[in-house]
């Protein structure tokens, strides 16, 4: 095999649980792709910042065989979900592919970062201020 196809076929994405005690689950998630890295980061910037957490969690989230846990249909009954079990899996997301500095957290069920379209880190996910003009 060259080395090429050795590139292309390698296995390349972390994989990791995060134990949500509100569910008694452990759920995977998974390192994105660099197309998908992208889209995030793209939602942080242009969508309103609780649905971008929610798309997040659906392109982050995995089941027991690496495929995607969640759909696109289910953001609305995500965000029914408990806030602080969204806000754990939505971090350790976050922190597995590398977007976030700290696990600090502005507050009970608040990210305490989020993405900006630089891919640097601001303190709340709630209240998303991004400059589009970064880069």
């Amino acid at each position: 095999m060259n080395l090429r196809d050795q590139i292309l076929g390698a296995t390349d994405l972390k994989t990791a649980s995060v134990e949500i005690e509100q569910w008694g689950l452990e759920v995977p998630i998974r390192e994105f792709t660099a197309a998908e890295r992208d889209k995030v980061v793209k939602l942080h910037t242009d969508e309103e910042a609780f649905n971008a957490a929610l798309q997040t969690i659906v392109i982050g989230s995995v089941d027991e065989n690496g495929e995607g846990l969640f759909s696109e249909s289910d953001v609305e009954a995500l965000s029914e979900k408990s806030d602080a079990a969204i806000t754990k899996l939505y971090t350790e997301i976050i922190k597995l592919n590398g977007l976030s500095s700290s696990q600090e957290e502005s507050g009970p069920g608040k990210p305490s970062e989020t993405i900006q379209s630089s891919g640097e880190s601001t303190d709340s996910c709630t209240s998303l201020e991004s400059d589009a003009t970064q880069s």
